[in-house]
């Protein structure tokens, strides 16, 4: 039977291998295979991270938004467990009732059992979520283990609230509830809505034999220490083991096995998420293709990875709560109502607490998913033997509470049948009638067995099998008729079978194909844009061009028509900023000298309040004869004190001598005279005591008192005058630093304005009497071009007369190449005045050029040299100390020869229509503001 299924599942593995259907889900195919869009389950490239699926996740989103989550949360997976959400409005029921009415206990424990449904479905529908973020095993064993925590925290709070052993049969009967409630239960129920609609539901040999396996082990992990208890108590008449003692070793026993159970869980969990993890992949994601409702699924709203961990944590809460006040009912129910143990252990608990498990296992197997509901059945089950039981039992022995694993042995043994029996159920996969051996004796006896082999090997194979879903839809074309038209068709023609393999080689030509035309594409792109890049540098050049030989045509008629109205402008800015500075430096000196009489006034106002502040403070000299006056006073008033007590003593000492007689003579002659004489020696004594008493007793009530008073006024007078030099201090202080900043004020003030005052007088001596040697220029044909340059001084005066001093006098320092912190420095020893100077004297030369330059008889026919030669010779004068000179008998050889020169050009520039150059233009002004 074995060998049988061995052979079925290498056919079947080598059937899925040719089938299309199932080939398109195998784990071996890319993700950029796919020609539809997928959520990123299987991209090879993300093998080492924790999550399988994109940053956005299945969810599309990131993050929390509050609606959706509510909308998603409320929707769950399916539709019985939307309405499991309907009962959401009992948890804060449930909470309000304990705190409120905590006498009501049947209440109290009917609410929090229904509210902990809800909670427990949105756990287990939050771990499902996160499940999905996860590779397949992780995901399914992190589910099982956020289902399983309702259990946990059931266990926990039972085993924190027994006293003396009263919910200890609870918690074992939970246990074995839990185990009987998976494998019974959940399973048929799985397989009574798995089977409904279909005829045969097939699930995978790893999953069942593995967990019937696992299971069947940890069973006789929990027999064990029932049967030791129950062998050894059943003889106790032939043994000398009492009760107590045998209850302390089964305890012990118990404790071991939990450990042992612990170590087994721990190698399940190495064995399914290392080791043998993809072996459940494959299973697992093969089931996944198999969901009838794959699709909806997929375009089902999820959760973010920050939703899930918030649902997860508001569940895990709502459980918590819910478990707390369901445990502190439980002792009033049994003991009120006459509910047993065994009914609350086996049917109550492993109810609430499974219902999600149950729901989610359901859903499963109702979509075709059978070997998902096993995992959701089987792995519940096991965690439950082998990690929450001996985790009960770790606790309780953490906590000194005597909880074993010593259940009664009729339920041990019916949760061990019903292993059993799940086991041998799960384990006949397929009814196969044919037995091993008859198959074995078709290949290798008689004479039959070569063409039995050839017969196989000729129609069993690759290309003649069918896969499940080729069966099935086979199976579906025939009962639906369809399948007759195909075959009866004769132009059918017959041919190797379309496989995923074709299709990927067909798909890795085509991206390669693509590959290769983006790049052409990509290489042409990149040509066009840099031919295109190259014309526009041409166009730009071409333009630039013609921009700088237009700019050159135009600055020597923008330079001719802007040098007079430049030069009276700037000596009306120069004239106008001087006059207005020297009346703003008056006005300042008149506010300075009126801001500084009130300063002073407010200074000797201070100083006059300071001066009877320090009169007010009292001297503190006659404290020291206080001090010696309060001395000698306690003294004299300890010698009166003393003579005082002196006195007294001889007045007593006295009478009682004038009373004496009458006394002796009534005393018995027993009275011996030794006693008066001591009494004289201790009156004597005490004499000398009492100065010193009478001095300790006026020091302490008079002298003492008056000096400590003396010291606190004398302190309080310190600290007052303390408070109040301080303050003079701080007043003195700051008129002192205002003082100096005033002074550093006037100094800079007085720097200013002696610089203003030599830059004036420099001017007005220098070069404030040099316009009127100007040579007038004189008007000869060109009478005509010369009229624009007076309109341009015009709107530049008028532009002049609108700006500010300040405005006016950077202008004239940023003409003559100055800053306004090189003017106003007067340790430079006159530098900045002689580059005035130098700069003035070169603005003259450059007007008395362009003077004999229009004298020149050229200068009519010469227009465009002449702009060449102005513009060559400004430039070469702004930092050269020699001149050159049109007149100069060095240079006729060369005028003659330009004059030959620009008769050839004159005949060109008769074309040239001149007037152009005085039309409005607004290129033209914005020319003239930047050069002018």
């Amino acid at each position: 039977m074995d060998s049988l299924k061995q052979s079925s599942s290498t056919r079947e593995g080598q059937s899925k291998e040719g089938s299309p259907i199932l080939n398109a889900g195998q784990p071996s195919g890319s993700h950029n295979d796919s020609l539809l869009p997928t959520h990123n389950e299987k991209a090879p490239l993300r093998r080492h991270r924790l999550f399988r699926i994109d940053t956005a996740g299945e969810s599309g989103r990131s993050g929390i938004h509050p609606v959706h989550f509510f909308g998603v949360c409320f929707k769950s997976t399916c539709t019985l467990s939307m309405l499991v959400n309907v009962l959401w409005p009992f948890v804060p029921a449930a909470i309000a009732i304990h705190f409120a009415h905590p006498d009501l206990h049947i209440w109290i424990f009917a609410l929090n059992y229904i509210a902990m449904v809800p909670s427990a479905n949105l756990l287990g529908f939050a771990g499902g979520e996160l499940a999905k973020k996860l590779p397949k095993v992780l995901g399914v064993l992190l589910e099982t283990t956020l289902s399983s925590v309702v259990e946990i925290v059931l266990f926990m709070v039972l085993i924190h609230k027994d006293k003396n052993g009263s919910l200890i049969p609870v918690i074992q009967a939970a246990i074995l509830g839990s185990v009987l409630a998976n494998l019974l239960l959940c399973l048929g129920l799985c397989f009574f809505f798995g089977g409904m609609g279909r005829e045969h539901q097939s699930f995978h040999e790893a999953v069942s034999e593995v967990g019937t396996g696992l299971l069947l082990v940890a069973g006789f992990g929990l027999l064990i220490p029932s049967a030791f208890f129950s062998a050894l108590s059943s003889n106790s008449s032939k043994t000398t083991i009492t009760e107590e003692v045998l209850s302390r070793y089964t305890l012990v026993i118990s404790r071991a096995t939990a450990v042992i159970l612990l170590v087994a869980f721990l190698m399940y969990l190495y064995y399914n998420l290392h080791s043998h993890h993809s072996i459940f992949d494959e299973v697992l994601e093969l089931d996944e293709h198999k969901d009838e409702d794959r699709e909806e699924e997929l375009k089902r709203a999820k959760l973010t990875l920050v939703e899930c961990f918030v649902a997860i944590s508001v569940s895990v809460a709502c459980v918590c709560m819910s478990a707390v006040f369901l445990v502190q009912e439980i002792e009033h129910v049994v003991d009120e109502r006459g509910v047993s143990d065994n009914f609350m252990g086996l049917i109550l608990v492993p109810l609430v607490e499974k219902a999600a498990e149950h729901l989610t296992a359901i859903d499963e197997a109702w979509d075709n998913q059978i070997n998902f509901a096993l995992f959701h059945c089987l792995g519940p089950t096991i965690q439950t033997a082998l990690l929450n039981a001996p985790l009960a039992v770790i606790v309780g022995w953490g906590l000194d509470k005597d909880l074993g694993l010593n259940f009664e042995i009729f339920m041990i043994v019916l949760v061990v049948l019903s292993i059993l029996v799940v086991g041998n159920f799960l384990r006949d996969d397929h009814d196969i009638p044919v037995k091993r051996v008859e198959v074995a004796s078709a290949f290798t006896d008689g004479k039959e067995a070569a063409g039995n082999a050839k017969w196989v090997m000729e129609y069993l194979n690759h290309d003649t099998l069918l896969s499940r879903e080729e069966l099935t839809l086979y199976t579906k074309l025939e009962s639906a008729g369809t399948l007759r038209n195909f075959i009866r068709k004769p132009d059918t023609s017959e041919g190797r079978p379309f496989l995923d393999e074709d299709i990927r080689r067909a798909i890795n030509s085509l991206n390669a194909s693509t590959a290769v035309f983006q790049k052409q594409t990509g290489i042409l792109a990149s040509l066009c844009e840099d031919i295109d890049k190259q014309l526009r540098r041409e166009t730009e050049r071409g333009a630039r061009h013609n921009r700088d030989i237009e700019r050159l045509r135009q600055r020597r008629e923008l330079e001719k028509q802007n040098t007079n109205a430049a030069t009276r402008e700037l000596a009306d800015k120069v004239s106008a900023g001087l006059r207005i500075e020297s009346e703003n430096a008056a006005v300042d000196s008149k506010r300075i000298l009126s801001s500084l009489a009130a300063w002073l006034k407010e200074d000797d106002r201070v100083l006059a309040d300071l001066g009877r502040l320090v009169s007010g403070l009292k001297p503190t000299g006659d404290d020291a004869l206080a001090v010696k006056r309060t001395s000698e006073l306690s003294m004299i008033l300890a010698q009166c004190l003393a003579e005082e007590l002196q006195h007294r003593l001889d007045r007593m000492y006295l009478e009682n001598l004038r009373a004496g007689p009458f006394k002796a003579a009534q005393v018995s002659d027993t009275v011996d005279d030794d006693i008066l004489i001591a009494l004289e020696g201790e009156l004597e004594s005490l004499y000398p005591e009492i100065d010193i008493l009478a001095e300790m007793y006026t020091k302490q009530q008079y002298a003492t008192p008056i000096l400590r008073e003396l010291r606190n006024h004398h302190s309080h007078l310190r600290i007052a005058s303390h408070r109040k030099l301080d303050y003079i201090l701080d007043l003195v202080t700051e008129m002192k630093l205002s003082t100096d900043r005033l002074i550093r004020s006037l100094q800079d003030r007085e720097s200013f304005c002696g610089t203003l005052e030599a830059l004036n007088t420099i001017y007005r001596t220098k070069i404030g009497d040099q316009f009127s040697d100007l040579p007038v220029p004189r008007r000869g044909p060109s009478a005509r071009r010369s009229n624009p340059p007076t309109l341009m001084s015009t709107s530049s005066a008028t532009r002049i007369g609108s700006l500010s001093e300040p405005q006016i006098l950077a202008a004239v320092l940023r003409r003559t190449g100055l800053t306004f912190e090189s003017l106003f420095q007067p340790k430079e020893n006159g530098r900045d005045v002689n580059a005035l100077s130098e700069k003035r004297q070169h603005i003259i030369d450059c007007l008395h050029d362009y003077g004999i330059a229009a004298d020149t008889p050229l200068v009519a026919d010469m227009i465009s040299s002449d702009r060449a030669t102005r513009l060559l010779s400004s430039s070469l004068r702004a930092n050269s100390h020699f001149t050159t000179l049109l007149t100069n008998a060095a240079h006729e050889a060369q005028l003659s020869e330009l004059e030959s020169n620009l008769a050839r050009i004159q005949k060109g520039i008769e074309f040239l229509d001149l007037d152009v150059l005085f039309r409005h233009n607004e290129d033209r002004e914005k020319l003239t503001e930047r050069w002018g």
